[in-house]
């Protein structure tokens, strides 16, 4: 792998900056340090980071897969589900969730109300099976 302090890697992985002081006041203050846009390294600043590297100088780190990582903004979601809200969600979650509450409370009166109609006397179920 061909790489040095100023240029990173002709690859695109991540370098670091120097340790030394001496050596950061000389890549800090050299004509010869050039500040890539975020998400290219090289030369002329035309590659692009790789994997699992993104951002300034490459030197931040993707935690998702390779084909959800972008060499500029790092982990995103996939397209389809970029364009969906995570509130829509949560917000349908919520409705079902609700209506299902209601049907059990609906559901559980009618029970009770019945039970109580049973035992006052107002309702007599009669069942006849012909053989």
């Amino acid at each position: 792998m061909n790489c040095d302090f100023k240029n990173g890697c002709k690859d695109g992985s991540p370098t670091l900056t120097p340790e030394s002081s001496a050596t950061k006041i000389f890549y800090e203050t050299s004509s010869l340090a050039k500040v890539c846009p975020l998400g290219y390294t090289g030369n002329r600043c035309k590659i692009p980071c790789r994997y699992p590297s993104y951002e300034k100088n490459c030197q931040s780190d993707c935690n998702c897969t390779e084909k959800l990582c972008n060499h500029i903004r790092g982990c995103h979601e996939n397209v389809c589900a970029s364009k969906k809200d995570s509130s829509h969600d949560v917000m349908i979650y919520s409705i079902v969730i609700g209506l299902l509450l209601l049907l059990t409370i609906i559901q559980f009166s009618i029970y009770f109300y019945l039970l109580y109609c049973f035992r006052i006397g107002r309702i007599f179920l009669t069942f006849s099976f012909k053989v």
